[in-house]
């Protein structure tokens, strides 16, 4: 695969989707996507942190029951 410049592209196991509070509500991909497309201006390590801020958010003092695991690949404009 050859990723165009100016392209994201993000890796993440099921722990992010699944990642829940405590009354069992899920985030689910939506939010994931919609952080991604809100942010595509960032670097791939601000969107990284951006990400996880979010997710640390969402789900508070809950406790993480599934691996967390997000890669995210960027190339930059030849502007």
């Amino acid at each position: 695969m050859q990723l165009q410049p100016g392209l994201r592209l993000l890796l993440y196991t099921d722990g992010i989707p699944e990642a829940h509070r405590w009354n069992g509500e899920y985030l689910t991909t939506g939010p994931m996507q919609e952080i991604a497309k809100e942010n595509l201006g960032l670097s791939a390590e601000e969107l990284r942190v951006r990400i996880l801020k979010e997710l640390t958010e969402f789900v508070g003092d809950a406790p993480q029951s599934y691996d967390i695991s997000l890669q995210i690949f960027a190339r930059d404009r030849l502007d």
